[in-house]
């Protein structure tokens, strides 16, 4: 087989099968190593040449690291694409110590059968086009075919394993197609997602609808058109992911190249997070962190990294450095603390969306019943998220008003009997230096406070006091509301009650009665305290 068309007569016609193959990377390789590349491209094309010319493909066009193969029936080409792949795996490959593996091309291949009738030409036919885009959507040592190849395949699955990767739209085709991946039977080999149209964005699908917080997805949109880095510190189960991809689904269209949302883990880095959601492989020549750097450098894009940590700073910085166009929106418990990121603490839900949300979580758990209005509930705490969710199982069960009287009595220990609220509160509480605990302790004897009001407790003009209360705000313990007479400072009520209930028995008296003699409250405000059994149990709010 040569490099130019067969005649007209000796191609086949009817129904065909096409294959397309070309190198993943080639230029990268070509670049990284040179002369010896050519050696390599040679090797590769040597080889599928003896592999195709074995399955009586006819080759109609090879240009550069590419290969144009037409084969009279299905299953002869998918044994030729098999083939292929085992024979570029088993070549000896030039190595290097330096390399992390040798230098084996991964090739990527696709399969269309379909109906074409060649002319003198080749083949003019929207069936070669959509082969060629299927192996476009392929990665390095994949085969990718259509579901049309896979059907005049009779014998596809003998010693074959064929994985249904579901449907994707082609670039230039308007209707999906169904794609499949073929390996050899045994072979476990996991790829991301085809390369097929370009996403928008891959944000999470929701099981529920999402509700409220129109004012903070405001506030966001405005702060992320002047900002290249933002992260929203929450505590956890407050709510915080779903309102950066929900930011994200609606600011898709504004960023060229998409809004991509990237789950982080303790065992996983930015940057394989990275590029895993954006399907890039790894280079055997250099780190992965330069892989994504080179992929995002010229993209207009957004990245929503979910749960952000301290050891993330360095992949961070190294990515808003190089890609001018990449911004950063962040979801942690704490800030990055780099240089240029705004910190915003998510506050708790404005009452009526706290309601709107408690009344869907019950009427979830109520098997689809709407139990009413629920607005008492979220005012008594305080729009406080994980309140919520914890809550929503015990309405069907007693009904807002039933639910709200059990409140009143017990504060949440009658219906947080596994101590799901302390479990969410426990490990940010534990992080806190022992000032911020101390401050924290101190506020919790009020519903608001201002700067004035601490200055009365401690010297609030040290730089340790200050760090304590910025400490408090970032990790939502304590929510700021800007006014006139200036910041208050608000501790959610379960907030309270956790405090309370963790307090030691003496600095609970101890600040019981400070709070008393030297902060006068308003008398709806005020904490008692039941003078026999000073025990955090006791304290109640009136």
């Amino acid at each position: 087989m040569g490099n130019t068309v067969a005649p007209g007569s000796q191609l086949p016609s009817g129904q065909v099968t096409f294959l397309f193959t070309d190198i993943e990377g080639s230029t990268r390789l070509a670049c990284e190593l040179g002369e010896t590349y050519r050696k390599i491209l040679n090797d590769h094309r040597r080889l599928l040449r003896e592999v195709f010319t074995r399955y009586t493909g006819t080759e109609l066009l090879t240009e550069g690291d590419s290969f144009f193969v037409a084969f009279r029936d299905a299953n002869t080409g998918m044994r030729a694409a098999l083939a292929a792949q085992a024979a570029l795996g088993a070549h000896d490959w030039p190595a290097d110590p330096k390399w992390r593996e040798p230098a084996r091309p991964k090739v990527r291949m696709g399969l269309h059968t379909g109906h074409a009738t060649p002319d003198q030409h080749g083949y003019a036919s929207s069936t070669v086009h959509r082969a060629a885009r299927i192996c476009s959507a392929a990665h390095g040592d994949q085969i990718l075919c259509s579901q049309s190849t896979l059907d005049a395949a009779p014998d596809a699955k003998r010693g074959t394993t064929v994985k249904d990767l579901g449907l994707h739209l082609l670039r230039g085709f308007d209707d999906a197609e169904r794609l499949h991946q073929l390996t050899p039977l045994g072979c476990s080999m996991a790829f991301p997602p085809p390369a097929a149209v370009r996403r928008q964005h891959n944000q999470p699908a929701f099981p529920d609808a999402f509700v409220g917080r129109a004012k903070e997805l405001n506030t966001l949109t405005s702060i992320l058109k002047g900002h290249r880095v933002t992260t929203v510190t929450a505590l956890p189960k407050a709510g915080k992911t779903r309102l950066v991809c929900r930011l994200a689904e609606q600011l898709s269209e504004r960023y060229h190249d998409g809004a991509w949302y990237v789950p982080l883990s303790e065992e996983t880095s930015v940057a394989k997070a990275v590029a895993g959601a954006l399907g890039l492989r790894e280079d055997p020549f250099r780190p992965l962190l330069s892989v994504v750097i080179e992929a995002l450098r010229h993209r207009r894009c957004l990245l929503v990294l979910d749960d952000t940590r301290e050891a993330d700073r360095c992949d961070v910085t190294a990515i808003i450095a190089e890609c001018p166009n990449v911004t950063v929106l962040a979801a942690s418990l704490r800030p990055l603390q780099l240089s240029g990121e705004v910190k915003w603490a998510l506050p708790t839900m404005e009452v009526p969306d706290a309601a709107a949300l408690l009344r869907q979580r019950a009427k979830l758990a109520a098997g689809g019943v709407d139990l009413g209005d629920c607005t008492a509930i979220a005012a008594y705490v305080d729009g406080f998220v994980p309140a919520i969710n914890i809550l929503a199982p015990t309405v069907p069960l007693l009904g807002p008003a039933g639910l709200m009287r059990l409140l009143q009595c017990n504060n949440m220990s009658a219906v947080d009997k596994d101590g799901a609220l302390s479990k969410i509160l426990d490990a940010t509480y534990g992080a806190l230096t022992s000032t911020a605990a101390k401050l924290l302790q101190e506020m919790s004897q009020h519903r608001e406070v201002t700067v004035d009001d601490m200055r009365r407790w401690r010297d609030m003009e040290t730089a340790e006091s200050m760090h304590a209360l910025l400490e408090l705000v970032d990790t939502s313990l304590v929510s700021i509301r800007v006014g006139t007479a200036g910041a208050q400072y608000r501790l959610p009520s379960p907030v309270r009650w956790y405090v309370h209930r963790i307090m030691p028995r003496p600095a609970l008296v101890t600040s019981f009665q400070s709070m008393h003699n030297d902060l006068p409250l308003h008398s709806h405000e005020r904490l008692t305290a039941d003078e026999d059994l000073l025990t955090p149990s006791a304290w109640v709010l009136h």
